[in-house]
């Protein structure tokens, strides 16, 4: 099955109401335009989803009260009402720019919002919208996006894990699924469309897992790429570059010169001693419904020392 989400806001999270039996609901800070009300959006506490999910939201919304955050909709089985429905809440993340002008900008692909297929490494913005041609499966395509994020400015400069294709074009490796390593992860064909003021613009051509295949891309590959970034360049004007980065400059200094990646899992400085799970990347759904916890610099899920620890007990071993 393909996972559908829609995400909104950003939104203030103003309220946690917890006694209703059959739903937990958040009030935020935007006004429903029928009612003139805050908007109050609810998740189940059973039926067709575990009451792991009411849980596990409920734990994250009290760490999020009072702030800015994103809220995300499943549209898998059929369209739900964002104002009504949520499945999951973001942080808004320093750097972000998904509520700006960018928001309303097409990516590469033409019909995805740049937004959300934008990844942050560094000085370095890369729009990696065309590799959902390549990475169909929607937990792949975000997972990608991820690891391209972290791994992109060292696979961009290093020899061992970048090939030359033309000045402004290369081939790199990046970690694939599970954290399999560069050599038998992602092969990655990736265009350098603009720099300014020291920022760059990539944009992802095609993604590819050949594994231990270093004749990839081929020359027909290669010509294909070509040809692709002959069709982008009308549609990416040093103008219309320039109005993306020079967003981006102007939230960097706003928030005194950081860019956040716009994928991770957050994290708590606060709490206890984390223990990690070696949990598979098949089952992490089931461990976050759980309540674990992603560590993006560690690469691993986890728990807090005080949670109940029976339940993770298969990725303890």
């Amino acid at each position: 099955m393909a996972f559908k989400y829609a995400k909104t806001g950003p939104f203030i999270l103003e309220k946690i109401i917890t006694n209703d039996p059959t739903y937990l609901k958040l009030e935020f800070n935007d006004l429903n335009k029928v009612t003139n009300q805050k908007n109050i959006r609810q998740l189940s506490k059973g039926g067709r989803w575990p009451e792991s999910f009411a849980i596990f939201l409920e734990e994250k919304a009290n760490e999020l009260l009072g702030k800015e955050v994103y809220v995300i909709t499943s549209q898998t089985t059929r369209e739900w009402d964002t104002t009504q429905w949520l499945s999951d809440i973001e942080p808004k993340k320093i750097g972000d720019i998904k509520d700006g002008p960018v928001s309303k900008i097409p990516a590469a692909d033409g019909t995805l919002n740049l937004a959300d297929t934008l990844a942050f490494c560094k000085q370095n913005l890369i729009d990696f919208s065309l590799a959902k041609n390549d990475l169909p499966e929607e937990e792949e395509f975000l997972d990608f996006g991820q690891n391209l994020a972290k791994n992109f400015e060292q696979s961009w400069r290093s020899n061992k894990t970048s090939r030359n294709i033309s000045d402004d074009v290369k081939r790199i490796r990046v970690l694939g699924p599970n954290n399999l390593s560069k050599r038998n992860g992602y092969r990655v064909i990736i265009w350098k469309a603009y720099e300014y003021e020291g920022i760059n613009y990539f944009i992802v051509l095609k993604v590819d897992k050949k594994l231990e295949d270093e004749s990839y891309p081929s020359n027909q590959e290669i010509k294909e790429a070509t040809a692709q970034i002959e069709e982008l360049k009308p549609n990416y004007s040093k103008e219309f570059l320039k109005k993306i980065l020079d967003e981006v400059l102007n939230k960097m200094n706003e928030d005194e010169g950081e860019i956040g990646s716009p994928l991770p899992e957050t994290t708590n400085n606060d709490e206890s001693v984390r223990i990690y799970l070696n949990c598979p990347f098949a089952e992490k759904d089931e461990c976050k419904s759980l309540g674990g916890k992603w560590d993006n610099d560690q690469r691993k899920w986890y728990i807090s020392e005080n949670m109940n620890k029976e339940k993770f007990q298969k990725w303890l071993d």
